[in-house]
């Protein structure tokens, strides 16, 4: 995928958000202005006459704390500040400064916290080198070669250059003739560097320069089974497949896991629309079962979502996975509980045909559907959404309706977010956006469960010893899937689980040698805790690492064995 050009942006003010349905049964998304209402289609985009003073108003949640956080890190750090985000799990900012001294950090951090949770990192690249040096190479690359992609990441200090496969040589030539210092990289070395950008950090500005084409040959595509999130979503209208929405995450049906669904967007259709996998022409892969559960088209309640599910056949046998071209698909470990504004995330749509990522903005607002071209089964508030400003201007396409939203982790799996509803091109005043619907609040109202392949947490138990009425316990636990958040050991004393006195303590005591023998997964991941008992003698100590996830491993015992206490 291609490395875009990091541009931030946060939209503040109050907003009039209404979802408006013309003669389509695709619902638009619509935001006042003091001249008219603007329509964002999640399928069609244009420019609407709507009075904007006749349509109604909901609360919009707007937290600025993201602005003002990268205001003070700018004022701080001056050209010393290179990028900052927000991890994936959403618990603090990271803060990349050039040439870092570990005699500030305490300083720099301690600052920093009085805006917002964070940590700095050291950077050895700079904004301005490598905007000096971006110039230069698109400068000269051009000249020889045409440019299919192009883009800076400022994080890890790679200018990425995709050109076509007949000027690959021409254009590899033209940069290592760049006079400014750099470190050219070509080929399959350049892509594993680039696909690899979440660990691995330059030492010195470097350049990837790759052919458009250069992948394995695999036959997989959006349009091909098996079921993954981003495929192409086909219904069935008067004996024909037509085009239709994108196919969101796998899910399982309530408390059943042999029944497996995929999740879409509610307006995508009724319930008893019949789905499968298709391409444009309306030739299927993969027949699909009908909607069902959808949360938006149902009048009978007045709380809805933007989702609705299908059954996919055999899912319960599929790795949980999001397509994003045929040389990428990420596995989906973990659901993020919510979104804060800043999280970075991505979207893999069927239309796009890309991996596009950007920043949250706004997040929990409500959205009006109306339908004046079919009735009023659609005109519905809906919770729980979120505004996403995608890189370099981007914007999503009529038909990705239902794309999985999700954050990438450090090792390049997914944790999933939402999934797509509608988008808005930019104005004079605001960027263009997309806005999708929460994870939780879509699972919540179609009775559904994410599926994840998810991973059992890896620790150690190092210290369990009986004292004066009390249990010492240490050690430490990380859940891979959710790296950035704290997990937890349950202790039980007197005998297993369901059977002896239960503890929680949770593993968020810091410790560096953690940190470095699992890169990328933060320092907090400690614990240790006195746990007071009325059990005396010989007391049988069980602690079991608590998985985060909702997947298959459970919770994997890590320590059984006997204390006395006194």
């Amino acid at each position: 995928m291609p490395y875009l050009k990091y541009r931030s942006a946060l939209i503040c003010g109050l907003s009039v958000i209404v979802l408006t349905l013309g003669t389509s049964a695709v619902p638009s998304l619509a935001q006042s202005t003091p001249e008219s209402a603007r329509v964002l289609g999640s399928d069609v985009l244009a420019e609407s006459t709507q009075d904007a003073e006749a349509a109604p108003t909901f609360g919009v949640s707007i937290v600025d704390a993201t602005d003002d956080f990268r205001t003070a890190a700018v004022d701080l750090l001056g050209d010393r500040f290179v990028e900052f985000w927000l991890t994936p799990t959403q618990d603090h900012f990271v803060v990349g400064v050039l040439d870092l001294q570990a005699s500030e950090v305490a300083y720099l951090e301690s600052t920093l916290r009085k805006v917002a949770a964070a940590e700095v990192v050291d950077r050895e690249v700079s904004r301005q080198e490598l905007d000096t040096l971006a110039a230069d190479v698109l400068e000269t690359v051009e000249q020889e070669a045409e440019i299919t992609s192009f883009g800076v990441f400022y994080d890890k200090g790679i200018i990425e250059v995709k050109v076509k496969p007949s000027d690959f040589q021409a254009a590899k030539a033209s940069a290592n003739s760049l006079e400014t210092a750099a470190n050219v990289i070509v080929g399959n070395a350049a892509r594993a560097a680039t696909l690899q950008l979440n660990t691995t950090v330059a030492t010195e500005p470097r350049v990837a320069v790759v052919a458009q084409t250069e992948q394995p040959e695999v036959q997989e595509s959006h349009y091909s089974a098996p079921f993954k999130g981003g495929k192409r979503l086909l219904k069935h209208v008067s004996g024909n497949w037509v085009e239709n929405c994108t196919a969101g995450f796998l899910l399982q049906g309530g408390t059943d896991p042999q029944n497996a669904y995929g999740l879409t967007a509610g307006h995508c259709g009724p319930n008893g629309q019949q789905m499968a996998i298709g391409n444009n022409s309306g030739t299927t892969s993969l027949i699909l079962g009908g909607l069902v559960n959808n949360t938006i088209w149902q009048k009978t309640t007045s709380v809805h979502a933007d989702a609705a599910v299908f059954p996919v056949p055999n899912g319960n046998s599929l790795t949980p996975s999001i397509y994003v071209n045929s040389n990428l698909s990420r596995t989906v470990v973990a659901k993020a509980e919510a979104a804060a504004p800043y999280t970075r995330v991505c979207i893999s749509g069927s239309k796009t045909t890309n991996e596009m990522c950007g920043n949250i903005t706004r997040t929990n607002w409500d959205t009006t559907f109306a339908a004046a071209a079919n009735g009023d089964q659609m005109s519905h508030v809906v919770h729980h959404t979120y505004h996403v400003v995608w890189d370099n201007g981007n914007t999503t396409q009529g038909g990705d309706s239902g794309a999985p939203v999700y954050a990438v982790n450090p090792d390049g799996t997914a944790i999933a977010v939402g999934i797509h509803t509608g988008s808005a091109p930019a104005t004079a005043s605001d960027p263009a956006y997309s806005v999708f619907s929460s994870m939780w609040w879509s699972l919540d109202l179609t009775g559904t469960k994410i599926r994840t392949a998810d991973r059992v947490p890896v620790g150690n138990v190092e210290g369990v010893n009986g004292t004066s009425g009390k249990v010492v316990v240490s050690g430490w636990i990380i859940d891979p899937d959710l790296v950035r958040t704290a997990a937890s050991v349950h202790v039980y004393l007197g005998g297993p689980a369901g059977i002896g006195d239960g503890y929680s303590v949770t593993a968020d005591g810091f410790r560096s040698d953690v940190a470095s023998a699992y890169p990328n997964t933060g320092s907090n991941h400690g614990f240790a805790a006195s746990l007071t008992t009325s059990r005396r003698g010989a007391v049988p100590v069980y602690i079991y690492g608590m998985n985060l996830g909702e997947g298959e491993p459970g919770n994997p015992l890590m320590y059984s064995g006997t204390v006395y206490v006194s």
